[in-house]
């Protein structure tokens, strides 16, 4: 599992990416299947902030598709 953190200038964190392998929470899932259908999860990144947790999510379907989507784990698309 990798992970990236940013931090200002003055050594205050910014934000934490990780690479997610888990299972995503069902209003995330409910969203994909719902507006991306056939499309498959080719890489998610859990994002963690101080006052805003994501889900970084690329997602590919045949066909050279493909999207890019910021999910809360309340399934809201930002």
């Amino acid at each position: 599992m990798a992970s990236e953190a940013w931090f200002t200038s003055e050594g205050r964190w910014v934000r934490t990416e990780t690479d997610f392998y888990g299972t995503l929470p069902q209003p995330v899932t409910d969203y994909i299947a719902a507006h991306y259908s056939g499309y498959a999860i080719d890489d998610c990144d859990l994002v963690e902030m101080l006052d805003l947790d994501y889900f970084d999510i690329e997602l590919d379907k045949r066909g050279g598709y493909e999207a890019h989507l910021k999910i809360t784990s309340e399934g809201v698309l930002l």
